[in-house]
């Protein structure tokens, strides 16, 4: 569930790409965004995944390995730490 492992403590802000897993019936998608945290990159993208479509959050199925949104499961999926700069030329992209 967890692809990028964080060794950090040193509160230094880290830039990242993201990408939500959702299965909707037979349906698969991957919708990837960027974000940044001076926390654990890990954590912050499974809170992402948790309020990917509704703010007060999901519940984890463990025996499904995601989130629920109704009939949609909802999961992390890839992480990879980028640049500031790439961060920011991001910007002009989308």
């Amino acid at each position: 569930r967890i692809l990028y492992r964080y060794c950090g403590g040193n509160n230094m802000m880290k830039y990242y790409i993201g990408d939500i897993e959702e299965q909707n019936g037979d349906f698969e998608y991957s919708t990837p965004f960027r974000f940044k945290t001076d926390k654990d990159p890990n954590e912050r993208h499974d809170e992402i995944a948790r309020t990917w479509r509704n703010e007060d959050g999901h519940e984890w199925d463990e025996e499904q390995g995601h989130y629920w949104c109704d009939f949609t499961g909802i999961k992390t999926g890839k992480l990879t730490e980028i640049s500031k700069e790439v961060y920011d030329a991001l910007n002009w992209i989308i």
